[in-house]
């Protein structure tokens, strides 16, 4: 069974009935396989690993064009590849650049990826998790892309609404509000990948996302049976 190619605004991604359930499709389309296998091929130097990796890309590209299919309902599932793009290519790069016309396309297609995700972040009963790895995502492309197009724009307004919603998810003590340990770690992961990709820049980071990730690692090691 396939979901339609059609305009994303129409598909009703809750119809498992019909078609099955959503999360198989998005999470295979988070392309995080594509980052380790981006680096599996730079560890062992092999070209084969990093043609396959290329390839998937280039792959998603043509077969997901901007608004058509399931892959364009959720802007954490944009974000969240995004980063495994970034990821991977970051490997990819390291003893040689992707030829111009795979660059383009890749550069293109983060830019509408991104746009999407900054014109669709989750609001409402959604504005949990989902939005925290969607402001990940923009901060993330917004420091890799700087000031080249949108990326300034990107990393400036994630850059505040992640600090507010930071406060606003997370008790004093470090608990995710959600009070859901996977959920507590999914925001965790993006504000130490944050951390990370801060200090890699060398960026100024604010404050609390370092306090409150402290916290959260506190609450964490406090529940641990070993």
């Amino acid at each position: 069974r396939y979901w339609p190619m059609t305009d994303s605004d129409r598909i009703d991604i809750r119809d498992a009935r019909s078609i099955g359930e959503v999360d198989y499709i998005w999470r295979l389309n988070r392309c995080q396989h594509i980052a380790e296998c981006a680096k599996r091929a730079y560890l062992i130097d092999d070209d084969l690993l990093k043609d396959i990796a290329v390839k998937q890309i280039r792959s998603w590209i043509e077969a997901n064009p901007y608004k058509v299919g399931v892959n364009w309902t959720s802007p954490m599932e944009a974000s969240i590849r995004c980063i495994s793009w970034v990821l991977g290519i970051s490997f990819l790069i390291q003893d040689d650049d992707l030829p111009s016309d795979v660059a383009s396309s890749v550069y293109h297609s983060l830019a509408k990826q991104m746009n999407y995700v900054f014109d669709n972040l989750s609001r409402y009963s959604s504005a949990n998790n989902h939005l925290i790895a969607e402001l990940t995502g923009l901060i993330t492309l917004g420091i890799v892309f700087g000031e080249l197009g949108d990326g300034a724009k990107w990393r400036e307004k994630a850059i505040r609404e992640l600090m507010q919603e930071l406060s606003r998810q997370t008790s004093p003590d470090g608990v995710n509000k959600e009070q859901s340990i996977h959920y507590h770690s999914l925001v965790l992961d993006c504000l130490l990948w944050l951390i990370t990709l801060f200090r890699r820049a060398h960026l100024d980071m604010p404050d609390i996302f370092w306090t409150c990730s402290e916290r959260m690692c506190d609450f964490l090691a406090a529940i641990m049976d070993d």
